[in-house]
């Protein structure tokens, strides 16, 4: 008896299940917003609150990461930096999404300005992203606006030149040939035949750029670029405590492998959702 074929999503699904690796990244990616969102009910100490006294002091039955440089709570500290990092990876990545997807889809759709706005974006993608990152901060100074904006800023061009492409090669397809034969507009034909071909690889690539934007937001943070102290951010946390790595290093190393983890969960996710989503794949 012939098995009944999936539909897309039940197959995407089928298929994402069967790594295991995945579902620990989904599963590290879900803990890491759920605390996010409950910090201020999760988090043992408040993450601003100092004890002099009790600088430096390693991880203890009381304080399980530590306390800093000024005796606040390490783990208080890194629950409360999730948020920031977290909320500047979302923020960034929509606004590389909605500028660069809108770019893109302007220049594959109607060529007359696709050369134009590539040059544009060519010029930009010469320089490299943390370049393109400081250079914005540089500008607007530091802040947790100015760091999403810069961080999303130096994504639109990958995300334009992404979506150019999607568009492009959904536009030769014979589905939109016949939907312009029947008389279908370029409104129609956009949002019934073209842009439902880009969600699943728009959210792929968006899940990887996650783990860049954390990455991004964090180095920047790190020299200083990100948001202003005391607010927590990992890159912030990881920079105040290099100059005390010799004789306290857990208060480096547990702001560095919360980015660490963080990035290699929606790293892994997005691989495996690119290999879930790819329809080349389906049926194996």
């Amino acid at each position: 008896m012939l098995e009944r074929p999936r539909g897309y999503w039940p197959d995407v699904f089928h298929r994402f299940r069967r790594e295991s690796i995945a579902w620990l990244a989904a599963a590290v990616v879900a803990a890491f917003v759920l605390a996010a969102v409950a910090a201020p009910r999760i988090a043992p100490y408040s993450p601003l609150k100092t004890a002099l006294l009790e600088r430096l002091r390693p991880p203890s039955a009381a304080h399980w990461l530590g306390q800093d440089e000024v005796g606040r709570d390490i783990l208080s500290r890194v629950i409360f930096g999730g948020r920031v990092s977290l909320a500047v990876g979302v923020l960034s990545v929509a606004l590389g999404v909605g500028v660069g997807g809108l770019l893109g889809i302007v220049a594959g759709f109607y060529r007359r300005l696709d050369d134009p706005i590539m040059r544009v974006v060519d010029i930009v993608m010469a320089f490299p992203f943390i370049l393109r990152a400081i250079a914005v901060v540089a500008i607007l100074g530091p802040g947790f606006i100015n760091l999403f904006i810069a961080i999303g800023f130096g994504q639109i061009p990958t995300f334009a030149r992404l979506v150019r492409s999607l568009v492009l090669g959904v536009k030769g397809e014979t589905f939109v040939e016949a939907a312009r034969a029947i008389g279908a507009d370029d409104r129609r034909v956009l949002s019934h035949h073209v842009l439902p071909q880009m969600v699943a690889p728009i959210t792929t690539y968006s899940t990887l750029e996650m783990g860049a934007a954390i990455l991004g937001a964090a180095t920047l943070s790190f020299l200083g670029l990100g948001v202003n102290p005391p607010t927590p951010e990992w890159g912030a946390l990881a920079s105040a405590g290099r100059e005390h790595l010799r004789y306290a290093p857990h208060v480096v190393v547990f702001p560095s492998l919360a980015i660490f983890i963080a990035v290699w969960a929606f790293n892994v996710l997005g691989d495996a959702l690119r290999d879930a989503m790819d329809p080349k794949l389906r049926g194996r």
